[in-house]
């Protein structure tokens, strides 16, 4: 049976603060009490949401209902055991067809780099790789890079830096750099854009006061 998404209970993405946590509840909870409706079902609903917040408000049964949940909903796209690279391409691309059909923010980004890293820290890893043809090669890279793009770019830099280990052929170390290059721009985006605007439009507000 299905673990259920107690952050879709309360309405809102897996990144979600305390602040955020907290205040959906209180929505929820006004609006589905017992006492403020007598709707029915409202109280099953109630119940569940009051479940939800006491899991996801506690920082230690958060992390252990992230690990099981996520877990369990994506390890079986993600190889366990693997005796050939067929077979390592293929989960690769179970899970980046799972992950492509989830919502962004439905997403667990650790227990996702975790998926990730589990075929590729198994001691059969490199001799898959050696023992491989190039298009099985050039396949399970190009699966293995897409996997990373549904975490953020930190960590798909430190899976491109490993596999960088296994994957050492002069086009591949070309494909993994120029995929780094890509990942590192991302970051910069997501993390310096507001800021960087924010002082051009300072600086264009100066310049036209003193111009003026």
């Amino acid at each position: 049976m299905a673990q259920e998404n107690l952050y879709k209970v309360l309405g809102i993405p897996t990144n979600a603060t305390n602040a955020d946590i907290k205040k959906a509840f209180r929505k929820l909870a006004q609006k589905y009490h017992p006492d403020k409706s007598t709707i029915d079902g409202n109280n099953v609903k109630f119940i569940q949401i009051k479940a939800a917040y006491k899991v996801l408000s506690d920082p230690k049964k958060k992390e252990e209902y992230n690990n099981q949940y996520f877990f369990s909903n994506y390890k079986k796209y993600a190889a366990d055991s693997v005796y050939t690279a067929s077979q390592l391409v293929s989960s690769f691309e179970k899970l980046n067809s799972k992950l492509m059909e989830a919502e962004l923010g439905s997403l667990n980004f650790d227990v996702v780099t975790q998926l990730i890293m589990q075929p590729i820290v198994h001691n059969n890893f490199s001799y898959l790789i050696e023992s491989s043809d190039d298009t099985s090669r050039a396949n399970l890279l190009k699966h293995i890079l897409k996997s990373t793009t549904f975490i953020t770019p930190i960590q798909s830099m430190q899976i491109s830096h490993t596999i960088s280990l296994y994957f050492t052929r002069d086009e591949e170390m070309k494909e993994i750099g120029d995929f780094i290059h890509q990942q590192k721009w991302k970051h910069y985006q997501e993390n310096y854009t507001f800021p960087i605007v924010l002082l051009l439009s300072i600086l264009i507000c100066f310049l036209i006061m003193w111009a003026g």
